[in-house]
C-alpha cells in the first residue's frame, strides 16, 4: 500500500475538526491542550499506520472522544530536561537516529528540538537531539515522507525551524512542558548563539550526522558605543557613523545583520583602536540594520 501523505492526514484532521465545531463549550487553553494531544495522536497515525480507512475511522474515534468524553482538565505543565519528553516517542521504523560530528563542549544540558510546520495543524515537534559535556547523548527524527535537511542559517527550510535550550544555572530543568506544548523558554538560546549545519537528509544514511555548533555571547565589556549617526543621501544610500570606546584592546570587529530573526551576523570588518575612541562607518543600501561592535 502506498505511504500516507502529508494531504491525507490533513483531510483526518478536517474530520476531527469538524466534530469539535459541533463543541458547545468555549474553546478553553484545557480544550487547546486536549486539541494538541488530538493533533499528536494524528500525528503517531501518520507514522503508524498506512491504510487511510483506518486513519479516517480513528480520526472519528477521536472526535467522539472529544465531544463526549473529554474532561476540562486543568493544565499541570511538567519540567523537561530533554527534547525527547517533548517531542515523546515514534514508533518503531518511522525515526532516525542521529549523532553530531562536530558540538562544543558546554559544561551543562543543552538540548534542541526540531518542529515541521504544517498549514494546519501547526508546529509540531518531530525530532531533536540531546547534547551533554559537548557529547550527543541522544537524537533522533521521525520521517514526514520526504527527506528533509534542516541547516540553519541562509536557506534554511522554511517548513521547519529550531529552539535549542541551555541550561544556564545548571538546575537540570530546561523549561516547563505539557502535552508538548512548551512553556517555559527562558532557557531558549538566541538564533545567533549557535549553527546547524551539514545534517545528512533524512533517510540517506543510518545513522544521520550534522554539525552543532555554540556560538557564545562575545565579550563586550571592553567596547562602549559612545555615539552614532544616520545620514540618507537622496540616491537612497544611508551612511552610518559610529564611535566606539576601546579600552585594553588592539582592534574590534563590527558586525550587523539587516532583521532581527537572522540567524547570524554579518562582519563589516575588523578595526584597530586609533585612540581612546575609535570611528567607524558603514555604508549600505539596507532599508534597515542592526550593529553590534565586538572583541574580535
Amino acid at each position: 500500500m502506498s505511504r500516507i501523505t502529508s494531504g491525507n492526514l490533513l483531510t483526518a484532521n478536517r474530520l476531527c475538526e469538524n466534530d469539535r465545531s459541533a463543541m458547545s463549550r468555549p474553546w478553553t487553553r484545557a480544550t487547546e491542550l486536549q486539541s494538541r494531544k488530538v493533533y499528536k495522536l494524528l500525528f503517531c497515525i501518520f507514522f503508524m499506520t498506512n491504510g487511510l480507512l483506518k486513519k479516517l475511522a480513528l480520526a472519528g474515534m477521536v472526535g467522539v472522544s472529544a465531544m463526549f468524553g473529554a474532561k476540562e482538565a486543568k493544565a499541570a505543565p511538567v519540567n523537561w530536561s530533554s527534547f525527547s519528553e517533548v517531542v515523546g516517542s515514534i514508533p518503531e521504523g518511522y525515526y532516525q537516529n542521529y549523532t553530531s560530528s562536530n558540538s562544543s563542549s558546554l559544561p551543562n544540558q543543552c538540548s534542541g528540538i526540531l518542529y515541521f510546520v504544517d498549514s494546519e495543524l501547526g508546529s509540531i515537534a518531530i525530532g531533536g537531539f540531546d547534547l551533554s559535556n559537548g557529547q550527543v547523548t541522544q537524537s533522533y527524527f521521525g520521517d514526514v515522507g520526504e527527506a528533509y535537511v534542516v541547516n540553519t542559517g541562509a536557506g534554511a527550510n522554511p517548513n521547519y525551524f529550531w529552539e535549542v535550550y541551555y541550561d544556564s544555572n545548571g538546575d537540570g530543568i530546561l523549561g516547563t512542558q505539557e502535552g508538548g506544548f512548551v512553556y517555559n523558554r527562558g532557557e531558549k538560546l538566541d538564533l545567533s548563539q549557535y549553527d546547524i549545519s551539514g545534517f545528512s537528509p533524512f533517510g540517506s544514511q543510518n545513522p544521520g550526522s550534522f554539525t552543532f555548533n555554540y556560538v557564545p555571547e562575545p565579550s563586550t565589556s571592553t567596547l562602549l558605543s559612545v555615539g552614532a549617526s544616520a545620514l540618507a543621501l537622496p540616491n537612497g544610500t544611508n551612511v552610518i557613523h559610529f564611535k566606539v570606546a576601546v579600552t585594553n584592546l588592539a582592534s574590534f570587529r563590527l558586525e550587523c545583520r539587516d532583521s532581527l530573526t537572522n540567524a547570524t551576523w554579518t562582519s563589516l570588518g575588523t578595526f584597530s583602536a586609533t585612540g581612546a575612541v575609535t570611528e567607524v562607518s558603514d555604508t549600505n543600501t539596507a532599508p534597515a540594520r542592526f550593529y553590534r561592535a565586538v572583541s574580535p
